[in-house]
């Protein structure tokens, strides 16, 4: 036999196997022919070059084990981008539906504290509209006290007003779509605290003329009922002719 062809006959022997084995782990990874992969968990490690005597066929085979390798990595890349994409837009949706639900907490909580503060203003309000109306029944000068209610209301309706101003300013920040359109979501909701502020001034504003003004003026006007009760009394001891006074009512 030829020398020559025998040479060839044992390196195709030798070779087979390698061949084989590299044929059989490209089962694992995805089609030889080229075609696009799935990815895998495991790309395996990455193929080991030919020796420089190996053959056309062993070096074409390198190359696509390699090309598969780089296929299956990237396959990797991709899909580790997605899941960390996928987890991000996660970890936004459920921060959005949070801050959400603390929007709707507050709205609930003010809207609230709108009814409660009506009812106690508006009893306020009407208590003290009913002294005066008594106070006046009794001929004493009510002109301050009616003037400082008239004040009083302006004070009470302009509460009411921002609280609706403040409550509708969170409902707006609900009408934007979740994370995406941070800005005017938060230039909506700074909005809002700006008139929270103004809310809470005015609340304190009410409580300090009802003490400070309004209170005063009661008080004025109890003394000034006290002095009057004195001198029909001191009329009425000293003999001079009764008349019939109207009792007054209690000042609370």
């Amino acid at each position: 036999m030829n020398k020559k062809i025998l040479v060839s006959l044992l390196a195709l022997v030798v070779a087979a196997p390698l061949y084989l084995a590299m044929a059989d782990n490209t089962s694992t990874i995805g089609d030889p022919t080229g075609a696009t992969i799935a990815p895998t968990s495991d790309c395996g490690s990455m193929p080991t070059a030919p020796a420089a005597e190996a053959t056309v066929q062993e070096r074409q085979q390198y190359r696509q084990q390699l090309q598969q390798y780089y296929q299956c990595e990237r396959s990797k890349l991709k899909a580790g981008s997605q899941n960390l994409q996928d987890q991000k837009q996660q970890f936004t949706q459920q921060r959005c539906d949070l801050i959400n639900q603390r929007i709707n907490d507050r709205l609930s909580n003010f809207q609230s504290k709108q009814g409660g503060d009506k009812t106690i203003f508006g009893n306020v309000y009407q208590r003290l509209t009913n002294l005066a109306t008594r106070l006046k029944s009794d001929n004493l000068d009510t002109t301050t006290l009616t003037n400082d209610l008239a004040a009083l209301k302006t004070k009470v309706d302009k509460v009411q007003t921002e609280y609706s101003s403040f409550i509708d300013g969170l409902k707006a920040t609900t009408s934007f779509t979740c994370g995406q359109s941070q800005g005017q979501f938060m230039g909506k909701l700074g909005a809002a605290r700006t008139i929270l502020l103004s809310v809470r001034q005015d609340r304190l504003d009410v409580k300090n003329y009802v003490l400070n003004t309004i209170k005063p003026d009661i008080l004025a006007l109890r003394a000034q009922l006290a002095k009057q009760e004195q001198s029909d009394k001191s009329t009425t001891s000293s003999g001079s002719p009764t008349t019939t006074t109207p009792t007054p009512n209690s000042i609370q």
